[in-house]
């Protein structure tokens, strides 16, 4: 589904810098339409506390445990749409 409207995104940009905006319209509407059927995202104050229970609870102090404290992180936010890059 993600993909789906990653494509809806892109497309709608690139018609809007074509000047197609009654094209782009049309991406965005069904982009709005296929985000209605994925869970709520989870909010930037969400995801860092998320972060920070996360590392106090696994105790981690090194990059090498980043996969515990993702772990951690993901399982305090199931359920909800995470955006994973920086």
């Amino acid at each position: 589904m993600k993909i789906l409207i990653k494509q809806r995104i892109d497309a709608a940009e690139m018609f809007a810098k074509a000047g197609r905006t009654e094209q782009a319209a049309k991406e965005e509407a069904e982009r709005r339409m296929l985000e209605a059927y994925l869970p709520a995202s989870a909010s930037e104050e969400e995801m860092d506390a998320a972060i920070a229970d996360a590392m106090s609870e696994t105790g981690a102090t090194a990059i090498k445990q980043m996969g515990l404290v993702m772990k951690a992180v993901n399982e305090k936010l199931k359920g909800k749409t995470i955006d994973g890059r920086c």
